[in-house]
């Protein structure tokens, strides 16, 4: 497991890929529409 390092925003790694995901979705679906 790694460690809940924190960056300078306060989110984890962990949180910080999760959120890009969700961004490159929303991006993705407002594209295709």
């Amino acid at each position: 497991m790694y460690p809940a390092s924190r960056t300078q925003g306060g989110f984890t790694l962990l949180e910080l890929i999760v959120v890009l995901a969700i961004s490159a979705v929303v991006v993705t679906m407002g594209t295709l529409s």
